[in-house]
């Protein structure tokens, strides 16, 4: 057993990674109805933007739990995609994104911005300001990927262009 862990060893030393694959979970379309319970926040959000439409808005409209823990105590964040045709982008499939928390039953935005349909999480936390930031999650459309990346003051979104595959 010890020659096999000196044999390992020593080929790794030899020839060692230069390229590692990451581990991401698959995208997964944002596709579930607004739920009952965030019907009414939603609403009174969207009516407050000056939104028409708002019933049949919601209900062509999808949501889900933000897929990472803003921390102990704090309040679940919800992701809603916005189907509107005046909230959505046909040819790129963006349309109207929404982070948020419901408190006291009012619906507050902690980031607004234009995003595919597909939702994952990256595996690296990028460094900025050489702080160490959370993992992104990714919103991909048919053009773009924007990222939400969770600071210590808040939503940090950026957005780039979609690679083509190789």
């Amino acid at each position: 057993m010890v020659l096999v862990r000196l044999a390992l060893a020593s080929f790794l030393i030899v020839f060692p990674a230069l390229n590692a694959t990451a581990l991401v979970a698959e995208p997964q379309p944002l596709n579930t109805p607004v739920p009952e319970q965030w019907r009414a926040p939603l609403t009174k959000f969207l009516n407050e933007l000056g939104a028409k439409d708002i019933s049949s808005t919601i209900d062509a409209s999808k949501a889900r739990p933000y897929p990472q823990n803003f921390g102990e105590g704090g309040p679940s964040r919800i992701v809603f995609r916005i189907v509107h045709p005046t909230s959505c982008s046909s040819e790129r499939n963006e349309c109207l994104t929404i982070i948020g928390h419901i408190d006291d039953g009012i619906l507050i935005s902690d980031a607004l911005f234009f995003a595919g349909d597909m939702i994952g999480v990256g595996d690296m936390s990028p460094r900025i300001l050489g702080a160490q930031l959370s993992k992104p999650v990714w919103f991909i459309s048919k053009s773009s990927v924007v990222n939400a990346i969770k600071t210590q003051k808040g939503l940090m979104i950026t957005a780039e262009p979609l690679k083509p595959s190789k």
